[in-house]
């Protein structure tokens, strides 16, 4: 049996598929936000959102690009000036 994982946020790596989706819908069933991450097909990292969100669950779909420019990283994985 699972913790409850309620005040928990998970990222998810590859999760509008396979083994990924799996784990995103497992620990949002516990509690967790989710955040799927996808790389190339937004209407599957969609699919599992909605489907997650049709449970009563809370997630979001993000591309990589945009987790690291919300956080100031660059493209090439570097803090910009640092470099």
């Amino acid at each position: 049996m699972m913790t409850s994982l309620a005040d928990k946020t998970a990222l998810i790596t590859g999760a509008s598929r396979g083994m990924g989706r799996a784990t995103a819908l497992a620990l949002a069933a516990a509690g967790a936000r989710v955040i799927v991450h996808f790389g190339r097909n937004a209407d599957e990292a969609k699919t599992v959102v909605d489907r997650i969100r049709a449970a009563g669950g809370r997630a979001d779909a993000a591309r990589l690009y945009a987790i690291l420019r919300q956080s100031g990283v660059s493209g090439r994985g570097e803090k910009p000036g640092t470099n």
